[in-house]
């Protein structure tokens, strides 16, 4: 088969769990394109450089420090839906001229299509828009994501059928019409995974998200008692931080395995991440401000520690 696969270019999260899909569908002997934007695309260029690449317009949030992050994502849902109908017009076109048999979008709700068979990943089917949100916007919310699932042939959400990992979030009451499979979770480092790698490093910072909001993170991680106290022999270790090298893949898995302590923010992709090194139990999740998903998910898999 041809295969289009596509991330939403809103961090590397969503890129970073598409090459596991990639991978796996290469395995298989599929025909695989990319689609995409920006570091997104680049990310996973980088990681399979032979495949071809078709450039797919972003929708490009802007953010600001003074408003809420709720009331920009508001302020931008009309320019959203244009971009939306935008990248469906776009996709229609590359279906015929590269002759696709399946596409898989990561949160692209515009890529969907009759031409062929679509199928969407996505945790997000009743997102949390804003922190302490009366339950009727966030039915609202859940029902317009519902309509939007509702035009693939499949709905892939990655997380066990218990819910164990998104909670609510990947719980909807409205109906999809889409096929749902949970298709477990989806990490790029869970193939270095070795129950042999020893605990012996005594604390990991993992610094995620835009650069602005990475390297707030990162001063909040070295003023840490964890971090403060540290010796000789238990040197600081960041990834991501303003002074590191680029690790692979395979040292980060490594990394992480090793830690004794976890410090990072509670990203549902870094928690993919964290849960299939078996590392999740070790983690200190810190929520982006403002970020009322990233709020929920870590007093959810805080307490269930």
């Amino acid at each position: 088969m041809r295969i289009l696969v596509s991330p939403l270019d809103w961090g590397l999260g969503h890129a970073s769990r598409s090459a596991v899909v990639v991978k796996h569908l290469l395995k298989h002997n599929n025909e695989v394109i990319l689609a995409g934007s920006g570091d997104s695309l680049r990310l996973l260029q980088e990681q399979f450089p032979d495949l071809p690449a078709i450039p797919l317009k972003s929708y490009s949030p802007w953010t600001s420090d003074s408003l809420p992050l709720a009331l920009t994502v508001s302020l931008q849902l009309p320019y959203f839906f244009y971009r939306i109908v935008r990248e469906h017009f776009s996709l229609q076109r590359i279906i015929k001229e590269y002759k696709i048999d399946l596409v898989i979008s990561d949160n692209r709700y515009g890529l969907c299509s009759s031409l062929c068979h679509t199928a969407i990943i996505t945790h997000q089917l009743s997102p949390i828009p804003w922190t302490n949100c009366p339950e009727w916007v966030r039915n609202i919310v859940s029902w317009g994501i519902s309509r939007l699932v509702s035009n693939f042939d499949y709905c892939l959400i990655p997380d066990f059928q218990d819910h164990r990992l998104s909670g609510n979030l990947s719980i909807t009451e409205h109906i999809i019409s889409s096929r749902t499979l949970f298709i477990g979770p989806l990490s790029r480092y869970a193939e270095y995974y070795n129950s042999a790698i020893p605990q012996d490093l005594p604390v990991l910072g993992i610094l995620t998200g835009p650069k602005k909001s990475r390297l707030l993170y990162e001063k909040e991680v070295l003023a840490l008692p964890d971090f403060s106290i540290r010796s000789l022999n238990a040197p600081l270790t960041l990834i991501g931080g303003r002074n590191n090298k680029n690790y692979s893949a395979g040292e980060i898995a490594a990394l992480i395995q090793r830690a004794q302590t976890i410090h990072s923010r509670s990203g549902y992709t870094t928690i993919m991440d964290l849960y299939l090194l078996n590392a999740l139990s070790r983690a200190h999740l810190t929520p982006t401000p403002g970020q009322a998903e990233q709020e929920y998910l870590a007093s959810l898999l805080m307490a269930n520690k």
